[in-house]
Order: structure tokens, then C-alpha cells, then sequence
């Protein structure tokens, strides 16, 4: 008999540590502060896969993803300002 037997209770196994927060917050931060940002990851459908974890179960990667998303679709007027 295991040692929870033994002691009377029924324990199960230990829960799973929580997800590290996914890479959609390096993508989006890539894309606030790098002018080209949109542009190198266009090639890696990074909207495409931010747009899946929208529906992702854990409210933290949701989180994450959301964010990711509207930064790939908000255009930075400052870097077309100082362009012209």
C-alpha cells in the first residue's frame, strides 16, 4: 500500500505547473518598437497564429494573444510621421 493509503486520504497527482506565457508578447513588443516590425514577421503568419490562441482556455494566453494582435493590426503613425 502507498503511503496515502496508509495515512487514510486519497491524494491524486500534483497539478501541472501553469504554461509559460506564450511568445506573442515578444512578437508584439518586436513589433512596437522595431519600425520594420510588421514586416519580419509577416513571413511567419504570426497573426494567423496569435488569432488561434484567441481562443486558447487559459485567460493568461488569451491575454497575451489579444495584445499580440492588436499591435499587428494598429498602425504607429509615429513611425509614418517621421518618414515624411
Amino acid at each position: 500500500p502507498s503511503c496515502a493509503r496508509r495515512a487514510g486520504g486519497k491524494r491524486g497527482p500534483p497539478p501541472p505547473p501553469p504554461p509559460p506565457p506564450p511568445p506573442c508578447h515578444d512578437v508584439g513588443e518586436l513589433i512596437k518598437v522595431h519600425p520594420e516590425g510588421r514586416r519580419l514577421v509577416a513571413p511567419y503568419q504570426a497573426k494567423a497564429h496569435a488569432m488561434k490562441l484567441l481562443k486558447h482556455e487559459d485567460p493568461e494566453v488569451q491575454k497575451y494573444a489579444l495584445t499580440c494582435v492588436q499591435r499587428l493590426m494598429v498602425i504607429n503613425w509615429e513611425y509614418l510621421n517621421s518618414g515624411s
